[in-house]
Protein backbone atom coordinates (compact mmCIF):
# COMPACT_ATOMS: atom_id res chain seq x y z
CA UNK A 1 0.00 0.00 0.00
CA UNK A 2 2.84 2.53 0.63
CA UNK A 3 4.61 1.72 -2.61
CA UNK A 4 1.31 2.35 -4.27
CA UNK A 5 0.88 6.06 -2.03
CA UNK A 6 4.52 6.90 -3.16
CA UNK A 7 3.88 6.23 -6.86
CA UNK A 8 0.46 8.14 -6.61
CA UNK A 9 2.58 11.07 -5.19
CA UNK A 10 5.45 10.90 -7.98
CA UNK A 11 2.96 10.84 -10.64
CA UNK A 12 1.30 13.84 -8.61
CA UNK A 13 4.40 15.73 -8.65
CA UNK A 14 5.41 15.04 -12.35
CA UNK A 15 1.30 16.07 -13.41
CA UNK A 16 2.04 19.14 -11.27
CA UNK A 17 5.26 20.01 -12.78
CA UNK A 18 3.86 19.20 -16.15
CA UNK A 19 1.14 21.52 -15.72
CA UNK A 20 2.92 24.42 -14.22
CA UNK A 21 5.43 24.11 -17.45
CA UNK A 22 2.34 24.56 -19.86
CA UNK A 23 0.64 27.29 -17.80
CA UNK A 24 4.13 29.16 -18.23
CA UNK A 25 4.01 29.51 -22.28
CA UNK A 26 1.63 31.57 -24.49
CA UNK A 27 2.21 29.50 -28.13
CA UNK A 28 1.91 32.39 -30.98
CA UNK A 29 3.78 29.95 -33.44
CA UNK A 30 0.37 29.17 -35.35
CA UNK A 31 -2.29 31.54 -35.43
CA UNK A 32 -4.94 30.96 -33.01
CA UNK A 33 -7.99 32.75 -34.79
CA UNK A 34 -8.94 29.48 -36.57
CA UNK A 35 -11.63 27.62 -36.58
CA UNK A 36 -10.11 24.48 -35.79
CA UNK A 37 -8.00 26.11 -33.02
CA UNK A 38 -11.59 27.06 -31.06
CA UNK A 39 -12.66 25.36 -28.26
CA UNK A 40 -16.33 23.95 -28.49
CA UNK A 41 -17.37 27.07 -26.10
CA UNK A 42 -15.58 29.27 -29.00
CA UNK A 43 -17.17 27.81 -31.49
CA UNK A 44 -20.49 28.10 -30.36
CA UNK A 45 -20.43 31.14 -28.76
CA UNK A 46 -22.65 33.28 -30.66
CA UNK A 47 -25.55 30.22 -30.81
CA UNK A 48 -24.78 30.40 -26.90
CA UNK A 49 -25.37 33.79 -26.83
CA UNK A 50 -28.67 33.27 -29.03
CA UNK A 51 -30.34 30.88 -27.16
CA UNK A 52 -29.57 32.59 -23.73
CA UNK A 53 -31.16 35.47 -25.23
CA UNK A 54 -34.44 33.55 -26.46
CA UNK A 55 -34.82 32.09 -23.51
CA UNK A 56 -34.85 35.00 -21.16
CA UNK A 57 -36.41 37.00 -23.71
CA UNK A 58 -39.31 34.87 -24.92
CA UNK A 59 -41.14 34.66 -21.52
CA UNK A 60 -40.48 37.93 -20.61
CA UNK A 61 -41.01 39.96 -23.77
CA UNK A 62 -44.09 42.00 -22.44
CA UNK A 63 -42.15 42.84 -19.14
CA UNK A 64 -40.49 46.09 -19.53
CA UNK A 65 -37.39 44.27 -18.01
CA UNK A 66 -37.34 41.52 -20.37
CA UNK A 67 -35.18 42.98 -23.45
CA UNK A 68 -32.73 44.21 -20.91
CA UNK A 69 -32.41 41.75 -18.89
CA UNK A 70 -32.05 38.85 -21.73
CA UNK A 71 -29.72 41.41 -23.73
CA UNK A 72 -27.18 41.46 -20.95
CA UNK A 73 -27.40 37.67 -19.75
CA UNK A 74 -26.55 37.04 -23.61
CA UNK A 75 -23.50 39.70 -23.74
CA UNK A 76 -22.20 38.23 -20.44
CA UNK A 77 -22.11 34.60 -22.18
CA UNK A 78 -21.10 35.66 -25.70
CA UNK A 79 -17.83 37.87 -24.05
CA UNK A 80 -17.01 34.93 -22.16
CA UNK A 81 -17.20 32.22 -24.51
CA UNK A 82 -14.93 34.75 -26.67
CA UNK A 83 -12.67 35.03 -24.12
CA UNK A 84 -11.90 31.56 -22.99
CA UNK A 85 -12.27 29.78 -26.75
CA UNK A 86 -8.88 28.29 -27.06
CA UNK A 87 -6.03 26.82 -25.03
CA UNK A 88 -4.04 30.37 -24.71
CA UNK A 89 -7.06 31.43 -22.27
CA UNK A 90 -8.63 28.03 -21.27
CA UNK A 91 -9.98 28.49 -17.85
CA UNK A 92 -7.57 25.82 -17.38
CA UNK A 93 -5.07 27.58 -16.69
CA UNK A 94 -3.67 29.07 -13.60
CA UNK A 95 -3.06 33.11 -15.16
CA UNK A 96 -6.93 32.90 -15.93
CA UNK A 97 -8.30 31.69 -12.75
CA UNK A 98 -6.42 34.10 -11.13
CA UNK A 99 -7.94 36.85 -12.96
CA UNK A 100 -11.03 35.75 -12.94
CA UNK A 101 -12.00 38.35 -10.33
CA UNK A 102 -10.23 40.99 -12.40
CA UNK A 103 -12.40 39.83 -15.17
CA UNK A 104 -15.80 40.21 -13.67
CA UNK A 105 -14.92 43.51 -12.11
CA UNK A 106 -13.97 44.99 -15.66
CA UNK A 107 -17.51 43.13 -16.88
CA UNK A 108 -19.26 45.41 -14.73
CA UNK A 109 -18.71 48.83 -16.55
CA UNK A 110 -19.70 47.20 -19.79
CA UNK A 111 -22.43 45.78 -19.09
CA UNK A 112 -23.30 49.12 -17.43
CA UNK A 113 -22.66 50.76 -21.13
CA UNK A 114 -24.65 47.86 -22.88
CA UNK A 115 -27.78 48.84 -20.69
CA UNK A 116 -27.36 52.33 -21.07
CA UNK A 117 -27.47 51.33 -25.24
CA UNK A 118 -30.59 49.29 -25.00
CA UNK A 119 -32.01 51.61 -22.98
CA UNK A 120 -31.53 54.61 -24.80
CA UNK A 121 -32.14 52.58 -28.15
CA UNK A 122 -35.85 51.11 -27.31
CA UNK A 123 -36.49 54.83 -26.50
CA UNK A 124 -35.42 56.48 -29.50
CA UNK A 125 -37.23 53.99 -31.58
CA UNK A 126 -39.99 55.69 -31.57
CA UNK A 127 -38.01 58.89 -32.61
CA UNK A 128 -36.57 56.81 -35.47
CA UNK A 129 -37.81 57.46 -39.06
CA UNK A 130 -40.14 54.59 -40.57
CA UNK A 131 -37.64 53.19 -43.16
CA UNK A 132 -35.19 52.32 -40.54
CA UNK A 133 -37.70 50.88 -38.01
CA UNK A 134 -40.25 48.79 -40.16
CA UNK A 135 -39.85 45.44 -39.23
CA UNK A 136 -39.64 42.56 -41.85
CA UNK A 137 -39.88 38.58 -41.03
CA UNK A 138 -36.15 39.27 -40.02
CA UNK A 139 -36.55 42.37 -38.21
CA UNK A 140 -35.41 46.06 -39.16
CA UNK A 141 -32.37 47.60 -39.33
CA UNK A 142 -32.42 49.61 -36.47
CA UNK A 143 -32.19 46.32 -34.65
CA UNK A 144 -29.48 44.84 -36.82
CA UNK A 145 -27.72 48.08 -35.81
CA UNK A 146 -28.15 47.53 -32.18
CA UNK A 147 -26.78 43.95 -32.88
CA UNK A 148 -23.83 45.12 -34.57
CA UNK A 149 -23.10 47.64 -31.98
CA UNK A 150 -23.43 45.37 -29.17
CA UNK A 151 -21.08 42.39 -31.12
CA UNK A 152 -18.44 45.29 -31.79
CA UNK A 153 -18.50 45.94 -27.63
CA UNK A 154 -18.01 42.23 -27.12
CA UNK A 155 -15.54 41.52 -29.46
CA UNK A 156 -13.72 44.81 -28.03
CA UNK A 157 -14.33 43.27 -24.54
CA UNK A 158 -13.38 39.82 -25.70
CA UNK A 159 -9.77 40.95 -26.34
CA UNK A 160 -9.29 43.49 -24.39
CA UNK A 161 -9.60 40.34 -21.55
CA UNK A 162 -7.42 38.23 -23.51
CA UNK A 163 -4.67 40.81 -23.79
CA UNK A 164 -4.62 40.77 -19.67
CA UNK A 165 -3.79 36.93 -20.25
CA UNK A 166 -1.06 36.71 -22.30
CA UNK A 167 0.46 39.86 -20.29
CA UNK A 168 0.04 37.98 -16.76
CA UNK A 169 1.81 34.49 -18.68
CA UNK A 170 4.54 36.07 -20.25
CA UNK A 171 4.99 38.28 -17.27
CA UNK A 172 5.08 35.04 -15.07
CA UNK A 173 7.56 33.74 -18.04
CA UNK A 174 9.90 36.45 -17.31
CA UNK A 175 10.58 36.24 -13.92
Amino acid sequence: MFDDLETAEKKFKSNQAEVEAADTTWDDSTPKDTWGNYSATGRLGVVLAGVTFCILFFPFMHRPWGLPVATLCAYTVLVFSLAFRDENCSLDRTQVQEKLPLFAAMHLPFLLAVYGIVVEWTHLASEMPNWLTVRGRRGSLYEWILIAILCLVAWRQEHWMRVIVKRSVRGKISK
